[in-house]
């Protein structure tokens, strides 16, 4: 019987440069106020797996199909041939699939990544600046024009509403929060990564993304929700959604109505 082998010659890596950022608090999004309150007096942390997440049809908000895609090539930047071959691995017949023939990016998914689980938040997060000024009408017009910029990138997307729910976590110490979770994490023998999500266009970009950075990137589609997420392995094959919990929070965090929070969120120089 014939096989067929594809053999994928990537022609072009775009190089990417990562921006630095100051995490101000984290956000976790609920749509019931019992499964909030539970985070903030015990902290309930519920992970889903991968591959649940790449299931979820719900129109990008919770789901994603390409979670952990390691690979994403437009289609003017790959050439694919499909072989048949025969026992003896004597080609039969050879296929060149063309830009044209492609309606889309090829894209690799490694199965690796399904059974890791994620727990996801919003950061709220700004770019590392530094300025300088020599009189008080240029400080004054830098700190304008700094607190417009902090303004923009904290601002929360009102889509996140839609998306989560009406309910919301606002973690305000966060390396204690990030600690708490990484220590749980080490000591129930759980591999663990965590940090903020990056985006890219995915009408643009072509590249590869390396080992576990692939579970930190998404499509732009996603960018409003100013991701950070902690992702756990365990030693042996996770199955499903895991939960566990790292202690009460009501020390570093407090609760509300997501739309007060909206509203009410404010960091200025």
């Amino acid at each position: 019987m014939a096989r067929r082998n594809c053999r994928i010659v990537v022609k072009l890596i775009t190089r990417r440069v990562s921006v630095s950022k100051r995490i101000y608090c984290l956000i976790k999004i609920f749509d019931s106020e019992e499964y909030a309150k539970a985070f903030l007096d015990t902290g309930e942390i519920f992970c889903r797996a991968f591959e649940e997440f790449k299931n979820i049809d719900d129109g990008n908000r919770r789901g994603d199909r390409f979670e952990g895609a390691s690979q994403w090539f437009q289609p003017k930047d790959v050439k694919i041939t499909l072989s048949a071959r025969n026992k003896n691995d004597e080609i039969l017949h050879t296929v060149n699939i063309e830009e044209s023939d492609l309606a889309g990016p090829v894209i690799s998914q490694p199965a690796l990544f399904d059974g890791f689980n994620a727990f996801c938040m919003h950061a709220v997060a700004i770019e590392d600046f530094e300025e300088s000024y020599s009189t008080e009408d240029q400080k004054n017009i830098l700190k304008a024009k700094i607190n417009r910029s902090i303004a923009r990138q904290t601002k929360i997307d009102p889509q996140c509403e839609d998306d989560f729910g009406d309910y919301a976590v606002v973690i305000y110490r966060v390396e204690r929060f990030i600690e708490a979770v990484v220590s749980h994490a080490e000591h129930n023998n759980r591999k663990i990564w965590h940090g903020l999500v990056e985006y890219f266009d995915p009408e643009t970009f072509t590249g590869s993304f390396n080992g576990i950075e692939a579970i930190f990137r998404k499509s732009k589609t996603y960018s409003h929700q100013n991701e950070f997420r902690f992702v756990f392995k365990a030693n042996n094959k996770t199955q499903g959604a895991i939960k566990f919990n790292v202690g009460p929070l009501n020390e570093i965090a407090f609760m509300g109505p997501l739309k007060d929070i909206i509203s009410g969120l404010e960091i200025k120089i």
